[in-house]
């Protein structure tokens, strides 16, 4: 009402003005044109036309001072309306800040709220949280000395004055960091689930993250805690990355499989069984400090593809792992290492009938290249493997000492239940000592250094002669520009002296194999039952 009523008011003045400039305009123009005043009606009518483009003009020009004005005492009068809310603790916090405006509004100046983006927060200490509170409570408890404020003391530690404030009068429990929301699960029941996480993945069955989610769901439950989806009866995924944040000692991975057998026969008591029968052998023998009459021997597979590793690629796009064929043809290399670290030719299998022609382009000197059906090892092959060895013994000086070697291997069929092999071992004076079954994977010295440097090598050396050769598969005649410079590179006197340490085969020590080695075996006690065999076959043949 009182907006309409200051309108009216206003353009009774201008109509008033408008009246008084018309009159006034008349008698103007007629007294110029006539030199006296003049009331003809043509006169008249120029007259008015003149003042209609004038009269357009103004009331523009007036409208927009209008509108200025009103702008103006509206702006006013809102910045009244919030100024007159605050209250002169605000006003008082408000101007405290450093950060202010320059205008100043209803005597207190507003501020900018502050953004704690790119700042560390909670840089502070659970040691020096600790130490301030007690010389707080010491204080009030009426000790000695000066008495200081709570906000000189949190600036003594380093430690924010709001922050100390909410520990001190029992709004937050005790020294560590309190930041956003509580977890669902307590901290002590968070500890038990890590507990129970770690007791069932060292005895061979970790748990997956679903698993996790939902027995932190039961826990829960059984407890009484809200926070979790009933719907979906399950622990929520930002729950689990968090609970893996706040716990490092666990972490997401990739489990490796392990057969029941193979985790059962890892059994503490038959190792040590077996290592006292090792150790007895050497020792009857008297080569139990001569490292160049033990040896290990074993096969190994590789493939003329290589094997997809991780790689960095554009987001949102598929990556491709470009290889010759979807699925490689496997070769055998046949190898036997001693403790000291003396590595014979080795044997090649390749599938095929025939050994074709530019099959040994490029091989190390001395190494056997074979055909096999398959490309697997046989007995045939074996035993001929057997006669290259025994052959390298007798034609080094240093081996070639009279004094009887040990050979220590799976028990494979081809190795330990092949006839010919045996009695060529037992007429040179080589005894044949078999590893229980499913424990290689800790006590075979090939397996734990050599072989594993030779494949990860091989994998490399694979991708880049795909690279190189735009995709091409590596056929037989070539073959061998891949093995003989991994070869060499993997079976060096070092990594075979490593495998030998590593396994406790030599230096004999049964201690070396680490005790987690044996934690599977822990999930069932018929690990005397199934590795009967093992130690029939781990016992030394009467060569």
């Amino acid at each position: 009402m009182h907006g309409s009523l200051c309108m009216m008011g206003h353009l009774k003045q201008v109509t008033l003005f408008l009246v008084k400039r018309v009159i006034g305009s008349l008698y103007m123009i007629t007294f110029l044109a006539y030199g006296r005043p003049c009331y003809d009606i043509k006169y008249i009518l120029v007259s008015i036309n003149c003042l209609k483009v004038y009269f357009v003009v103004f009331c523009c020009c007036s409208m927009a001072r209008y509108n200025r004005l009103t702008a103006r005492r509206n702006n006013a009068r809102d910045k009244h309306k919030r100024t007159s809310r605050l209250t002169s603790a605000e006003c008082r916090r408000k101007t405290a800040s450093p950060i202010r405006l320059n205008r100043t509004v209803g005597g207190c100046k507003p501020v900018r709220k502050q953004s704690h983006k790119g700042q560390k927060l909670n840089s502070w200490s659970k040691t020096n949280m600790q130490k301030a509170v007690e010389e707080w409570r010491k204080q009030e408890a009426g000790a000695g000395g000066e008495r200081l404020s709570l906000r000189t003391i949190g600036r003594a530690w380093s430690i924010p004055y709001e922050t100390l404030r909410r520990r001190v009068y029992g709004r937050v429990q005790g020294y560590e960091s309190a930041s956003g929301r509580p977890t669902v699960l307590k901290e002590c029941d968070e500890v038990e689930l890590v507990k129970t996480i770690k007791d069932l993945a060292e005895v061979g069955f970790p748990l997956t993250r679903k698993e996790i989610q939902d027995i932190a769901f039961a826990y829960a439950k059984v407890r009484g805690y809200k926070g979790f989806s009933t719907k979906k009866e399950r622990a929520g995924y930002y729950w689990f990355q968090g609970f893996l944040s706040r716990h490092p000692d666990v972490s997401l991975k990739k489990a490796e499989n392990l057969s029941v057998a193979r985790s059962m026969c890892m059994n503490k008591t038959q190792v040590s069984k077996w290592f006292e029968a090792y150790e007895d052998l050497l020792k009857r023998l008297g080569i139990r400090d001569m490292p160049r009459q033990i040896w290990n021997l074993d096969e190994s597979g590789v493939q003329n593809i290589h094997k997809a590793d991780q790689v960095v690629g554009a987001v949102g796009c598929p990556t491709y792992n470009m290889t010759a064929v979807e699925r490689g043809e496997t070769s055998t290399v046949l190898a036997v290492i001693s403790a000291f670290g003396d590595i014979p030719p080795p044997m090649v299998i390749h599938k095929g009938r025939n050994i074709g022609k530019g099959w040994k382009d490029g091989a190390p000197y001395g190494t056997l290249v074979r055909a096999s059906q398959n490309g697997w090892i046989n007995k045939e092959l074996f035993t001929e493997f057997g006669e290259h060895f025994v052959k390298y013994v007798k034609s080094e000086a240093n081996l070639n000492n009279g004094l009887p070697h040990v050979i220590v291997m799976d028990n494979h069929y081809s190795h330990v239940f092949n006839l010919d092999f045996l009695n060529l071992m037992k007429s040179n004076n080589v005894h044949v000592f078999a590893l229980p079954s499913h424990t290689t994977h800790w006590l075979q010295p090939l397996d734990r250094v050599p072989f594993g440097s030779f494949k990860r090598r091989w994998n490399d050396e694979m991708r880049l002669f795909t690279r190189e050769n735009a995709g091409r598969i590596l056929d037989k005649r070539a073959f061998f520009k891949v093995f003989t410079p991994v070869w060499q590179k993997s079976m060096t006197v070092e990594l075979a002296q490593s495998g030998f340490r590593a396994t406790g085969l030599f230096p004999v020590d049964v201690r070396v194999v680490p005790e987690e080695a044996f934690a599977p075996s822990k999930v069932s006690e018929r690990a005397e039952q199934i590795c009967q065999p093992s130690q029939q076959a781990g016992r030394p043949k009467q060569n």
